[in-house]
């Protein structure tokens, strides 16, 4: 699916990632780990081409979807409609947006505005919006920030099904031991 070789990742024209090297198949997951500054963020942003990079590699056409660490809403909408946008640009249907609102546990919070939700709740929102849109690869930015204890299982739960499925994970956390007996490779950034 993707190869990374030596790869070089950019913010403002500074190579802040720089000789990372690893391949990821259908149905795996790899853990981005490093102290903070590390460039775990850069390295997200660089596979899912918001960043320039030199050394990634798609061996196909692969769908990527990614979610930063903070939830990000650009207008006051609300949380049913916020999701039906997506369903409706990406042709997805109408149904499983009611779907994803009860798989993520927000059916009651529909009619609320995204702006005004909690951070835990915009969290499982942007984590709907990705199980709506299916895509090939998740790149999750530090997945269990603002999850509770419920949240944070919900989380494992989805991860393990999607990649029984096929779907492949990208992740950076300080907190991989929450994702328990879930197989993973492990790329330590910033270290000598």
């Amino acid at each position: 699916m993707l190869s990374l070789t030596n790869a070089i990742c950019y913010r403002n024209n500074l190579a802040i990632v720089k000789d990372v090297s690893f391949s990821l198949k259908p149905g795996e997951l790899i853990m981005v780990k490093g102290k903070n500054g590390s460039g775990k963020t850069t390295l997200l942003k660089a596979i899912c081409g918001l960043l320039t990079a030199e050394g990634i590699n798609w061996q196909a056409a692969y769908t990527c979807g990614y979610i930063p660490s903070e939830p990000v809403f650009a207008a006051p909408i609300k949380v049913g409609l916020w999701l039906k946008s997506f369903a409706l640009v990406l042709g997805v249907s109408i149904d499983r947006v009611e779907q994803a609102l009860n798989e993520f546990g927000l059916q009651s919070l529909q009619e609320h505005v995204v702006t005004a939700l909690s951070s835990g709740q915009a969290k499982r929102l942007q984590l709907a919006k990705l199980w709506l849109i299916q895509r090939d690869l998740w790149l999750l930015d530090e997945p269990f920030n603002f999850l509770d204890g419920e949240g944070q299982q919900l989380l494992v739960t989805k991860l393990a099904a999607y990649m029984a499925q096929g779907g492949s994970v990208i992740a950076a956390s300080h907190n991989d031991h929450m994702l328990g007996d879930i197989q993973r490779q492990t790329i330590w950034l910033g270290q000598s």
